[in-house]
């Protein structure tokens, strides 16, 4: 590496190692995501239990990715186990199958909700 580009990668990761933004920025997007957790529970389970059969494997590849972007884990992989069922072949679930991945959803639901005092909406 030359001397100009090593005082060059020097110099920005010095910059970048005593800048306070991205601990700043890092608390600004983990409020954004907080703050949008339970809207984005509740358009889940309105969608699961709405939802066509014939979208239903769309549709859960969707939530799932969804729900992870937005830390929600148990409800992601709960939706996730749905769409890897139906990829594989298996049938759609039933209303009781499709009730035990929303009873997921809501409890996740109920976890943020008590987390946030209950007053978050999105």
């Amino acid at each position: 590496m030359s001397n100009l580009l090593q005082r060059e990668f020097t110099t920005s990761v010095t910059a970048m190692s005593t800048e306070s933004a991205p601990a700043a920025e890092s608390g600004a997007i983990q409020g954004f995501i907080v703050a949008r957790q339970a809207g984005i529970l509740e358009r889940a389970i309105t969608t699961l239990r709405e939802c066509p059969d014939e979208d239903l494997i769309a549709e859960t590849h969707r939530l799932s990715g969804t729900l992870g972007t937005y830390q929600l884990t148990d409800a992601a992989m709960a939706v996730r186990a749905v769409h890897d069922a139906l990829r594989s072949g298996q049938a759609i679930p039933s209303d009781t199958d499709r009730g035990d991945t929303i009873s997921v959803l809501v409890r996740s639901l109920d976890e943020v909700r008590a987390a946030s005092g209950g007053d978050l909406r999105a």
